[in-house]
């Protein structure tokens, strides 16, 4: 028996198409964004025989006490709610949705720069960088060897991505 569209979404099932979204509702994203999100690039080692080597991943996450308006995000581009840790029982409990299939990011991305204020520079710079592509190597397999300048230039977007997500900055 199939799901009508309302008990999917209920049940968290439902992947809303970009399409279906209302301006208001982008908008409001993007607000929700420029006050409770981020935007890192995350540097990851691999040290499999078969997939060594770094890699560099754009992570978008937006964390709020409701649950629902993140479920809602999770909803719309998919991702992934995990409950945070609580350093007090006086703490009520906090929800992170977190953001890290490529070309979802780079919709999303697109989807709220026209209405971003805030964090305006760190999404125009993870669009830039997702906009390099894959990391090229060199070598025959099974080893692989990232060419050294695309290493430093990524680094360069991590590092400048890191300064802008600076308090104060």
């Amino acid at each position: 028996c199939a799901d009508t569209r309302a008990e999917a979404v209920t049940a968290g099932r439902y992947v809303m198409p970009a399409n279906e979204l209302a301006e208001i509702d982008i908008a409001y994203i993007a607000g929700l964004f420029d006050g409770e999100g981020y935007i890192t690039i995350r540097k990851q080692h691999k040290t499999d025989k078969r997939k060594s080597g770094t890699s560099y991943i754009v992570v978008i996450g937006v964390v709020n006490k409701d649950i629902h308006v993140l479920s809602w995000l999770k909803n719309i581009y998919g991702g992934y709610i995990y409950e945070k840790a609580r350093y007090s029982k006086k703490h009520a409990p906090t929800f992170e949705w977190v953001l890290m299939q490529r070309q979802v990011c780079s919709k999303m991305l697109a989807d709220i720069l026209p209405f971003t204020k805030i964090k305006i520079k760190q999404v125009q710079l993870a669009q830039d960088f997702l906009s390099l592509g894959f990391i090229k190597k060199s070598g025959v397999w099974p080893t692989f060897n990232a060419l050294p300048e695309e290493l430093a230039l990524r680094d360069a977007y991590k590092e400048k991505l890191s300064l802008l997500n600076k308090r104060g900055q």
